[in-house]
Order: C-alpha cells, then sequence, then structure tokens
C-alpha cells in the first residue's frame, strides 16, 4: 500500500512526533523529580511524620533510649543523622517542608 503525500511529508510528521514524545517523557520526569503527580513523600518527611506521632505514644527510660530508638528508625529508613540533622533545619525555614510533615502526620497518626 502505498501512502499518497510527498515522502518529506511523512519524515516531517514522523519527526513531529517524535520530538512531542520526547518532550513528553522530559515533561513527566521532570514533574517526577519535583514531587508533581505523585503523592510519595521524601523519607524524610515520612520518618519525620511517624517519629512525632509514635514518640508521644511511647515511653523512654531516658533520652539514651530516646536516641536509640531515632537512631534505628533512622537506619530503617536509610538515612543518617547528619542527614536527618540536615533535613530538620531546612524544616525550621520551609513551610512547605512542614505541610508535607503534617499531612503524612494526620495521614499516619489520625486515619
Amino acid at each position: 500500500m502505498k501512502l499518497k503525500g510527498h515522502p518529506r511529508t511523512f519524515d516531517r510528521q514522523g519527526m513531529k512526533m517524535q520530538r512531542l514524545s520526547a518532550l513528553t517523557i522530559a515533561i513527566a520526569a521532570l514533574a517526577a523529580a519535583c514531587g508533581g503527580g505523585s503523592d510519595a513523600s521524601s523519607p524524610e518527611v515520612v520518618l519525620e511524620a511517624r517519629w512525632q506521632c509514635d514518640v508521644q505514644r511511647q515511653t523512654f527510660a531516658d533520652l539514651g533510649a530516646l536516641d536509640i530508638e531515632l537512631d534505628a528508625r533512622l537506619l530503617d529508613a536509610g538515612l543518617t543523622r547528619s542527614e536527618y540533622d540536615t533535613f530538620k533545619e531546612e524544616l525550621g525555614r520551609s513551610t512547605e517542608l512542614r505541610n508535607q510533615v503534617a499531612d503524612e502526620f494526620e495521614a499516619y497518626c489520625r486515619p
């Protein structure tokens, strides 16, 4: 079956479709990297929200026991204490980050 029209017309249309597809993929990748289109929270946000909730429900013998529990949670989340401390500093400066923690807290602690 032969298509009517100039062969270059079809090449141009094919190129336009390839460019459009590449642009669509690039935009989707950028949105995913920025958190757009996804309800997934960062590991730091999840850890902080759940820590705030769970720490209210527990009693610790001393601060050492509290630190041990936090260190265990950091290890489970694949985070270091340094990364967590950096996150906590950013949390104090970022309303958006605090809102994310609050949303995660509500979903986890008050279902």
